[in-house]
């Protein structure tokens, strides 16, 4: 995994509901500046960036901690989904526990 100069973060820690929220990787590769500055950043030929990357509309999660911080320094958000992964949990309720007769337990 490339990470560079990033403590372990979490998915929570990185999501900001003020900020831009950015969905594909066409909108992130633009907010990073276009295919020469983002393939610079990530250190990879722009051809993967514009091609391979923006067809299939997924970055490789390697990528995920850089492009979300370059993002995060740009007022942005951006989507775990464009990296292939699902979005982070929200909080909810716990379910009620049940007794062996199937009643509620309290």
């Amino acid at each position: 995994m490339i990470i560079y100069g990033i403590d372990k973060l979490t998915l929570g820690e990185l999501a900001s509901p003020t900020m831009e929220q950015i969905t594909s990787v066409r909108a992130a590769i633009a907010a990073l500046g276009g295919v020469t500055e983002a393939a610079a950043l990530l250190r990879v030929k722009g051809a993967q960036v514009a091609g391979m990357w923006q067809v299939r509309d997924k970055i490789p999660p390697e990528y995920f901690l850089t492009v979300t911080e370059a993002l995060r320094a740009r007022g942005k958000n951006v989507s775990p989904k464009i990296f292939g992964m699902s979005e982070p949990e929200t909080a909810t309720a716990s379910p009620t526990a049940t007794s062996d007769t199937g009643r509620a337990v309290e």
